[in-house]
C-alpha cells in the first residue's frame, strides 16, 4: 500500500489516464488517498528522467494486467459533546449554591455593556437579571470582545449558566463569556415590572469574590 502524494501514473509512452480513461479507479485517486497496486514492478530510473518528478530515483512500472485498488479511510470518530445538567435555581436558593456552578432564568433588567474597574485600567462586562418573584441578580461576564455589543435586550426571557458568587455581600452569578448565556424564547417582561424587580439578595460572613482573583472555570 502507498500513499499518493503527487506522483504521475504512466505506461509506455502514454499516461494510464489515457490507457484507462474510463477507469472509475483512476478517478477516484487524489491526492492523500490510499492505494493497492498489484501487478506493478518498481526499477531505477535516471533523475534527469522526463517522467520523473519527484525526489527518489526508483519508478513503479504499471502494466496492462496491473490491479490499483483505492483503500477508504474511516472517518474520524466523532465524540459527542455532553451537556451537564446543572441545577435550575431561583434567586431566593442562592445562598445554597455559593461556589457552585448553577442555571438561572429571567429577565434581562439591566443592558449588559462594558464598565471600567475604578482605579485600574481594565473593564468587565455587566449587566442584570429580573425575576418574576420581585428580585435582581448581578450578572458578570469574564472573556468578551471589543467592541462589545450585547446580543440580548431589555426584557429578553434568558438563562444564564455560571458560578454563584458573593461579590460585595451581593450575590452574583460569574459567567466565562457570552456563550453562557441563551435567550430562551420570545417572551418579555413589561418595563414597568422590571422597575418593580428591585429586591436583592445579600449574604453575610460569607468568603468575598475579587476580579483581581477571577480565573476561568
Amino acid at each position: 500500500m502507498m500513499r499518493v502524494s503527487g506522483c504521475k501514473f504512466w505506461s509506455g509512452t502514454k499516461t494510464l489516464e489515457e490507457l484507462f480513461i474510463n477507469s472509475l479507479v483512476i478517478n477516484s485517486i487524489t491526492i492523500g488517498s490510499v492505494i493497492h497496486i498489484d501487478g506493478a514492478f518498481s526499477k531505477f530510473i535516471s533523475l534527469d528522467s522526463d517522467y520523473n518528478n519527484g525526489n527518489v530515483s526508483i519508478e513503479l512500472v504499471i502494466q496492462s494486467n496491473t490491479v490499483i485498488d483505492t483503500i477508504p479511510l474511516s472517518p474520524a470518530e466523532v465524540i459527542p459533546v455532553v451537556e451537564e445538567d446543572y441545577p435550575l435555581i431561583t434567586i431566593e436558593e442562592a445562598e445554597q449554591y455559593l461556589k457552585k456552578k448553577i442555571r438561572m432564568q429571567g429577565y434581562v433588567k439591566t443592558n449588559f455593556d462594558t464598565v471600567k474597574i475604578k482605579g485600574e485600567n481594565s473593564f468587565i462586562c455587566c449587566g442584570s437579571m429580573a425575576s418574576e418573584s420581585g428580585f435582581k441578580i448581578e450578572i458578570k461576564i469574564i472573556q468578551f470582545k471589543k467592541p462589545f455589543k450585547s446580543p440580548f435586550s431589555k426584557g429578553d426571557h434568558i438563562e444564564a449558566v455560571g458560578i454563584m458568587k458573593n461579590y460585595l455581600n451581593h450575590a452574583t452569578i460569574i459567567l466565562n463569556s457570552l456563550e453562557n448565556m441563551k435567550k430562551l424564547d420570545e417572551k418579555k417582561m413589561p418595563l414597568h415590572k422590571l422597575v418593580l424587580a428591585n429586591k436583592e439578595l445579600k449574604f453575610q460572613n460569607q468568603d468575598e469574590y475579587s476580579y483581581k482573583k477571577q480565573k476561568r472555570f
